[in-house]
């Protein structure tokens, strides 16, 4: 239950008419009456719980039953509403460290659950193929690879924010980042080309879609070194253009 984000809001602004901004929560019934009076026909679930400031014990049943009873409770409005579009937003944490660094993952492979988060992400990715093959309707989940880019900040349901996030700011305000294990690399892909992904798979025809779990990211490793690198060279740029 974050609070809207003002760059959301202004959005809104701009969209007179078109883009309505509402507020709840996914487990309570509340919200759905709200949406009840919309036209939905598309919908794209990207909320969930990350990661908590609670220990690991004591944030596993905090985070199980928000992130699949909402997906559940959110799937049974679709139902009611007769909705034939269901994006989730899944994550390629889903593989862990099944995978060799640098190699290329495809969709069937191996699973490494290994977190609380990654194994929610599962059981909804299940559910909502199934919502499809029973709804008749085109359900798909989407592993986004790790993601960056504007609106990123911290709520009560993501308290670990992107090493770029956290070298950027660490630049701005004029300190120094600590680099553990330099090394690895992720697939860091621009907040906006995700968002780009998922519109594709909102309005891609059903028959298009031959599976039910589709990675999206930008398909290239980066490591911590080199965003380091990257943040340094384009924040000692900017200082001295000022």
């Amino acid at each position: 239950r974050s609070s809207i984000p003002l760059g959301l809001k202004r959005m809104a602004g701009r969209y007179p008419g078109k883009l309505h901004l509402v507020q709840g929560d996914l487990l309570e019934d509340e919200l759905y009456r709200k949406l009840e009076d919309f036209p939905v026909d598309s919908v794209v679930h990207a909320a969930v719980v990350t990661s908590t400031e609670a220990a690991p014990l004591e944030a596993l049943v905090p985070i199980v039953s928000t992130n699949i009873i909402s997906t559940t409770k959110l799937i049974d409005f679709c139902i009611r509403k007769k909705v034939k579009k269901f994006v989730y937003v899944s994550a390629a944490g889903v593989y862990g460290a099944a995978h060799p660094q640098g190699t290329v993952v495809l969709e069937d492979g191996l699973l490494d659950l290994y977190s609380t988060c990654a194994i929610t992400k599962r059981t909804c990715e299940q559910v909502t193929a199934k919502f499809g093959e029973l709804a008749e309707a085109k359900a798909v989940s989407a592993r986004v690879g790790a993601p960056y880019g504007p609106y990123e900040r911290v709520t009560s349901s993501r308290v670990t924010m992107s090493p770029l996030y956290r070298m950027i700011r660490v630049a701005v305000r004029g300190g120094q980042a600590r680099r553990y294990n330099p090394s690895v690399a992720r697939d860091w892909t621009y907040i906006d080309d995700t968002s780009a992904g998922l519109y594709l798979l909102l309005i891609a025809d059903r028959k298009q879609l031959r599976h039910t779990e589709y990675n999206l990211a930008a398909g290239g490793d980066y490591s911590l070194e080199e965003l380091a690198r990257g943040v340094a060279e384009v924040w000692l740029g900017f200082r001295h253009e000022f």
